[in-house]
């Protein structure tokens, strides 16, 4: 309470906050703790005199600085959505030689022919430090007669696994191959090992191999792969053929379990906790081998998309796309159809196993999927987000190209008008911007989708820097005439890193561009190859006519004829300093 004072003049009492004596009318001074009726000896909380508005101003800029420089170390320093490819192992056949390289670690070179049929050719693991491929006399294409191999795997170093194999499967992580060998004409079965671990063990020596079959009027009968393998290798599925004369499917875990008659598994999980399979009827899932768990996920062989761990499968039935998570029941995602599949970020890590197709992420939140609901036309087709609820909608409308940028969520694409991006995660495609308002034949962003090349109506190539002025790259144009053929057999490697775009198509025409290093676009012009990193290209030091040519984000390698008797392989690993692989005169290699 406030101290009582007394009237200096008449000795009357004056309360606190009184400024006149009430009897005498003479003024009274009082202290400042009297007038605001605080306690003597107490601080005010708040002095509005003293508050200095600057400070506060101030204070309040620091923090937000800070909290925008903490959100965007995070966003430096947040790992990716999706897995990257890591490494980098080639195979370049020549005659009676191949030439591995393996994870820019050199090169290796031994003796025999690279089997290159459809189910003993090369096969990577998921980030493509592992592969796994056979050597043998022949090129192990379709026969009967049951060619055999050497089966190797290679990360680093080669390993010899074994002998006298048909075929193999490499597990998603590279940690196990499985394999087939001693096949039985009369039986038709064959025995199937894994090696893992540094460890071989048969897994049976029942398994159904063969396949029989017409094929364009013609019988075709060879050792299949009618087994598939868990990304970590430590199950896997295979076919018998049982005294009845149909086909009996089982889990392999370390023991084998049946897991039913007359289906064929596509993809089965670690532990075989998920099981994806078909039946003649249609597609199932199911988990492990409780048969009350399968539900048809399809009745057709539309293609199939996976995660990294096969916890997740996104396909499309005839009203439109779904997805089943942990093997429960199928979700809608969208009314519309997609078989194109997901845009990724230029060198994500994925790989085709026939009709599935796997994914280096963890699950499918916040994706982009290409739809075949075409809104404007034949190529025009929409792009879908799906969100944290597994429910997508309308990302972006394009026009034959679309990428996705490293930030995981801008959107670059043609719509027929030219060039544009959008944040694909506003779900939003009228938010779209103009970056080239022009008729686009081609273009290829750069990996952070800040630039890109492009090629324009009037048959030149430009660089961009977003919305800045174009650089001229080249005002000439070739159409791709090279031996695609010749590309195949020049360097088997992985192609997942093709396949950051989806291409129309129109796409085999692009053989004549390579972005190399997702920065550096490669081309060929009059049989000459060029480079560009941002400005007028420049010619590759290459001798003789480039014929056919590739790049991915570690290789580059060009196939040329230096004259009517020598042809030459070429390789770089930064795009720069090229090295003969091979020389071959007159089909003699020196």
């Amino acid at each position: 309470m406030a101290e009582i004072r007394k009237c200096k003049t008449c000795g009357a009492t004056v309360p606190a906050g009184m400024k006149f004596c009430a009897t005498c009318g003479t003024k009274v001074e009082f202290t400042a703790n009297e007038n605001t009726g605080d306690i003597p000896g107490k601080k005010t909380n708040l002095n509005l005199r003293n508050f200095n508005l600057k400070k506060f101003a101030m204070l309040v800029v620091i923090i937000i600085v800070a909290f925008t420089a903490i959100n965007f170390v995070y966003a430096q320093l947040k790992p990716s959505k999706y897995g990257q490819v890591k490494g980098s192992i080639s195979f370049v056949p020549g005659e009676g030689e191949v030439t591995v390289y393996t994870n820019g670690n050199g090169k290796e070179s031994m003796e025999g022919q690279l089997a290159i049929g459809s189910t003993t050719e090369p096969q990577w693991n998921l980030d493509g430090t592992t592969a796994a491929f056979m050597v043998g006399d022949a090129e192990g294409n379709w026969s009967s007669e049951h060619e055999t191999y050497t089966l190797y795997t290679v990360t680093d170093e080669l390993q010899m696994i074994d002998e006298e194999v048909l075929n193999f499967m490499l597990s998603a992580t590279g940690d196990a191959v499985v394999y087939v060998k001693e096949f039985d004409s009369g039986e038709k079965t064959a025995e199937l090992w894994l090696y893992s671990g540094g460890k071989k063990t048969m897994i049976s020596d029942e398994y159904y191999a063969l396949f029989e079959g017409i094929f364009q009027g013609v019988y075709l009968e060879y050792v299949d792969t009618n087994y598939v393998v868990s990304p970590k290798g430590d199950a896997v599925s295979y076919l018998a053929y049982n005294d009845g004369g149909s086909h009996t499917n089982f889990i392999w875990d370390g023991k084998a379990q049946e897991l039913g008659e007359d289906i064929k598994p596509f993809a089965i999980s670690d532990g075989a906790k998920y099981v994806y399979y078909r039946k003649w009827d249609g597609f199932y899932a199911q988990k492990g081998t409780n048969k009350e768990t399968a539900q048809e996920i399809g009745v057709n062989g539309d293609h199939y998309h996976a995660n990294a761990d096969l916890s997740q499968m996104v396909f499309s039935c005839e009203d439109g796309t779904y997805i089943v998570r942990n093997g429960g029941e199928k979700e809608l995602l969208s009314n519309s159809r997609t078989e194109a599949g997901f845009v990724v970020p230029y060198g994500t890590a994925l790989r085709n196993e026939g009709q599935l197709t796997m994914y280096s992420i963890s699950n499918f939140e916040d994706t982009f999927y290409i739809s075949t609901t075409w809104y404007g036309g034949a190529d025009g087709f929409d792009v879908y987000h799906i969100n944290g609820k597994y429910k997508a909608d309308v990302a972006a409308r394009a026009n034959g190209q679309i990428y996705l940028a490293d930030d995981e969520k801008t959107l670059i694409f043609d719509n027929k008008k030219g060039i544009y991006k959008v944040n694909g995660m506003l779900n939003n495609p009228e938010k779209e911007e103009c970056l080239v308002e022009d008729d686009v034949a081609y273009f290829f962003p750069t990996v952070n989708g800040e630039s890109f090349f492009y090629e324009s109506d009037d048959d030149e190539i430009l660089y961009q820097k977003g919305k800045g002025k174009s650089v001229l790259v080249s005002d000439e144009i070739e159409s791709y005439s090279g031996n695609s053929s010749q590309f195949d057999g020049l360097s088997y490697n992985t192609s997942q890193w093709y396949n950051s775009a989806y291409i129309s198509s129109r796409g085999d025409v692009m053989k004549n561009y390579r972005m190399f290093q997702g920065d550096t676009l490669f081309y060929s012009i009059d049989e000459k190859l060029f480079s560009s990193s941002g400005k007028e290209g420049e010619p590759v030091d290459i001798d003789g006519i480039v014929d056919s040519f590739t790049a991915d984000p570690f290789n580059v390698f060009v196939y040329s004829e230096y004259d009517r008797y020598d042809e030459r392989y070429y390789h770089s690993s930064d795009g720069k300093d090229f090295d003969i692989v091979d020389v071959i005169f007159k089909g003699v290699q020196f």
